[in-house]
């Protein structure tokens, strides 16, 4: 209703949104669904959800994708990836389109390489993406962190989730992305 009476500025080509948790079980996850669903659903974008928490996601359980690739896959094939080859890969939920994190049992290491060529070809063919990021800032987040538009650190009012929300910060402007940074 609200979007009736202030409606959203036009969306640009191919942003990506990430969402970061304080701590686990901050309801990041819930937050990254309901955003791209409603991206996805209300506003018309053609919206891809990733989820990179690649050793404890749950997407693929939350929206029942099956045996739809994972962003695992999509990382592995990054040198092959065209349209064909990306919809068959992608799982969907109503409108919205997923790469789940896959079997919870990440490669020891993760070329970036592929990564990048991973969104390249994601942000040819979306408006928005959005990523549910683990709470870790490891090199994969960071990655994605610094193509991001904008950085949701999510937390709850509870002292713990805060005090890490206040240290993820502080770490995020240390690497120059404070700026991007919107706290939930």
């Amino acid at each position: 209703q609200r979007l009736q009476t202030h409606p959203m500025v036009g969306i640009q080509l191919s942003d990506l949104y990430t969402f970061l948790p304080a701590k686990p079980g901050v309801g990041t996850t819930t937050i990254a669904v309901s955003t791209s669903c409603a991206l996805a659903e209300e506003m018309g974008a053609r919206t891809l959800l990733l989820d990179c928490d690649l050793s404890a996601g749950v997407i693929q359980f939350l929206l029942k994708l099956g045996h739809s690739a994972s962003l695992i896959e999509a990382v592995t094939h990054a040198g092959n990836l065209d349209e064909d080859l990306w919809s068959q890969m992608v799982g969907h939920w109503g409108k919205l389109e997923v790469l789940h994190a896959g079997r919870l049992d990440p490669p020891p290491m993760l070329e970036l390489g592929s990564l990048a060529q991973v969104l390249s070809a994601a942000r040819a063919q979306y408006e928005v993406i959005c990523a549910d990021l683990p709470s870790s800032l490891d090199a994969f987040s960071l990655s994605l962190m610094r193509e991001s538009r904008r950085i949701f650190l999510v937390t709850t009012p509870e002292v713990a989730p805060l005090y890490m929300a206040a240290s993820r910060l502080r770490r995020l402007t240390e690497l120059g992305l404070g700026d991007r940074v919107s706290l939930l």
